[in-house]
């Protein structure tokens, strides 16, 4: 993340992603801030993006990497409190999210959680 959390402001954020094994669908990676009462307060869904250059999932092999940088923006009016961020894939085609697992275990909605960010 690009400093400390403001409202009103668009921060960056680094996804690390590692492939296991070469995609069989092409997707789209998303970070997805959820508010305190649990609602959808902002996102960055995009393809993996190179230089500014799109690259597809598809073309990725086993051992490679992708960080992919996330714009949230944080409303201006946003309320204190607990703000949770997860990440994820879904098909480019269709838009159905990729089967994701957390500690082990299926996760929930196939979200994957990756923090709290507390405002005041």
């Amino acid at each position: 993340m690009n400093g400390p959390v403001e409202r009103g402001r668009t921060h960056n954020f680094i996804t690390h992603w590692r492939v296991e094994q070469t995609p069989a669908r092409d997707g789209v990676l998303f970070l997805h801030l959820f508010g305190p009462d649990g609602r959808l307060v902002s996102q960055d869904d995009n393809p993996p993006t190179i230089d500014g250059k799109v690259r597809s999932t598809l073309t990725y092999h086993t051992g490679e990497g992708i960080n992919q940088i996330h714009r949230i923006t944080l409303p201006a009016d946003s309320p204190a409190g607990e703000y949770k961020l997860f990440a994820g894939i879904y098909d480019r085609d269709g838009g159905l999210r990729w089967p994701a697992q957390q500690d082990g275990r299926p996760a929930r909605d196939d979200l994957i959680f990756l923090g709290v960010i507390t405002l005041n």
